[in-house]
């Protein structure tokens, strides 16, 4: 008759850190293990346990147990009512913002590989649209600094097919609006770009046909900007300037209409036709604090300008 034949462990308060196999007798139908310092048992133990869990009473309250995906093994045996845990609703977890072993959740502790690769594909797929959507709508305003700071710039600039035409814009205005013209030729040709500009005060043929200049003048041109003022409304031949504008650039993707609206303007007081290609394109505000930014950006990109990736790269 020796320790085989135990029934009963009556091991409580004995600060007991570990439990094996070993110690426990084949014929066991009761251990009380309260009270001591144990924080988790061995897998071992508990498939011994659960094979007599119909015969065995088993105490566990006391201890400073760990309530952790890598103790699961002993949650799971806590909570599977087939197991008879006579102090079942008193077991804490040595946490104790975690509160009783029963009402631990799986879930909440345990991550799979695949919850833990949705939740990195969640996160960055989050970042991606978080910057996705920063970068359009800023846009304008990022493409505008780097291009400002030769950073980049073959990476932004948009293509010129047409280097061999003879000017960078055709300027055109409401003859009543010569005052405004000095400023763009200040800034544009003799700013540190030197754009050609082109109009018809300075540079038109006396006593050419003024449909054909018109013309001429777009087709010559990488960009049409067009002063949109009240004056320009009221003319016939503004609006002839617009509409030619708009089939010109409808017809080359290349060339590129920058409308310039001054204060004051009414966009529904054109016709349908210039007031439909206002409403769904866009243009510049001459009150604009940012004007000359935007119009310098959207003047052609010289190929002189350095590009700043590539000598990084060198």
């Amino acid at each position: 008759y020796g320790y085989s034949q135990v029934k009963e462990l009556y091991l409580a308060n004995n600060q007991l850190s570990h439990l094996t196999i070993d110690q426990l007798p084949e014929n066991l139908t009761y251990l009380d293990i309260r009270n001591n310092s144990l924080q988790t048992i061995d897998k071992s133990v508990l498939e011994f346990l659960a094979n007599r869990s119909r015969i065995i009473q088993i105490l566990l309250s006391g201890n400073p147990w760990i309530c952790h995906c890598k103790n699961q093994h002993l949650i799971i045996f806590v909570q599977d009512p087939a197991n008879k845990i006579v102090d079942r609703k008193n077991i804490l977890c040595g946490d104790v913002k975690m509160g009783r072993m029963t009402n631990i959740s799986m879930s909440s502790i345990c991550y799979s590989l695949n919850d833990s690769l949705n939740m990195i594909i969640i996160g960055v797929s989050f970042g991606i649209i978080i910057v996705i959507c920063t970068y359009l709508y800023y846009k304008d305003l990022i493409l505008m600094w780097l291009y400002e700071r030769n950073l980049c710039v073959s990476c932004i600039a948009q293509a010129e097919p047409d280097n061999d035409l003879k000017y960078d814009a055709f300027l055109a205005f409401s003859h009543q609006d010569l005052g405004f013209v000095e400023e763009y030729v200040e800034k544009l040709e003799r700013g540190p770009s030197q754009y050609q500009l082109y109009f018809y005060h300075r540079d038109w043929l006396i006593g050419e046909c003024i449909p054909d200049c018109i013309l001429r003048s777009i087709e010559d041109s990488k960009r049409i900007i067009i002063l949109l003022t009240e004056n320009f409304i009221k003319s016939s031949w503004g609006r002839f300037e617009f509409r030619s504008a708009i089939q010109a650039t409808s017809t080359n993707k290349y060339k590129r209409l920058i409308v310039i609206v001054y204060p004051g303007i009414d966009i529904n007081d054109l016709d349908i036709e210039l007031r439909n290609y206002m409403k769904f394109n866009t243009y510049l505000t001459r009150d604009d604090p940012q004007f000359w930014r935007k119009l310098m950006f959207g003047m052609p990109h010289k190929e002189e300008t350095v590009d700043t990736c590539e000598e990084s790269s060198l």
